[in-house]
């Protein structure tokens, strides 16, 4: 589908291998979006076209209070919450999303990230809650549970590129695993931040420690904190596929538990192991 930009204010992205052209009605919307997907920017011929407008006052509705109401039903993606709603239509490659004009980055942020996750789980990618960095043109994931260190790792790797401190795409060409990130506002504050899918390298799961050292794990203990699938999404995961992808992902990555002290002299043990 042949689509042009129709308006000014908007942005031409791309996500995993997914081109999209976002279109903005407000200037302030536009705003406070752009800063958060400036890296994500590209000139290919978009496949998608999403519009964000505000609607005035956003009623929040104590229905909706902490919910999140969504459905697929005849190629339609719908999603309703307390501080947005949004449509994709799969087959005509289009989208929408309203929201309160006073909506916050992180808000407007969240609502776009959430149609192009969609598609990407339609595509076959994975989506999982992880931090990654990049170092020698291959992307590191570190895993755990809320609090686990996955921010931490990404603050003391900041010398290095960083994809997100908190979500991450993975794609499958049929021979290699490669990684990419996903729109999160948190990863504004990184100075180095790449856009690009990198091989996968290693899978490791933090341990907070008083040494630097990496531990052999299982393939299913890994497997624990890894998978753990966006809200909202799940219920819209074709699951045989998905595990069987995520099965062959675990089988042939190598994956440790990483036991690290709160300063970058963690990257020695990994570098001593994959260099």
């Amino acid at each position: 589908m042949d689509f042009k930009r129709s308006c000014a204010r908007a942005l031409q992205i791309k996500v995993g291998d997914v081109p999209i052209l976002v279109e903005f009605e407000e200037k302030a919307l536009f705003d406070r979006t752009e800063k958060v997907y400036l890296r994500f920017k590209s000139k290919i011929k978009p496949l998608y076209r999403i519009d964000i407008r505000s609607t005035g006052y956003f009623r929040k509705s104590k229905k909706l209070r902490n919910k999140v109401i969504s459905s697929f039903r005849k190629d339609v993606y719908k999603i309703n919450c307390s501080e947005f709603r949004a449509q994709l239509d799969l087959k005509n490659k289009t989208g929408w999303i309203r929201l309160d004009p006073v909506s916050s980055s992180e808000v407007i942020t969240s609502a776009l990230a959430n149609l192009c996750m969609f598609i990407l789980l339609k595509q076959g990618a994975m989506l999982f809650h992880a931090c990654g960095v990049i170092k020698d043109k291959r992307a590191f994931i570190f895993s755990g549970p809320s609090g686990a260190g996955k921010s931490t790792v990404a603050k003391l790797s900041s010398n290095l590129a960083i994809l997100s401190e908190e979500l991450l795409g993975i794609s499958y060409s049929g021979k290699h695993f490669k990684v990419f990130p996903l729109p999160y506002a948190g990863d504004a504050v990184f100075s180095r931040q790449s856009a690009r899918p990198f091989p996968l390298a290693a899978v490791f799961r933090l341990v907070k420690d008083r040494s630097n050292f990496l531990e052999a794990v299982s393939k299913a203990r890994s497997s624990v904190d890894l998978l753990i699938l966006p809200a909202q999404l799940d219920k819209f995961i074709s699951f045989d596929g998905y595990f069987r992808t995520f099965h062959r992902l675990i089988r042939v990555t190598p994956c440790y538990n990483l036991h690290f002290r709160p300063d970058p002299s963690f990257w020695r043990c990994i570098d001593d192991e994959f260099n």
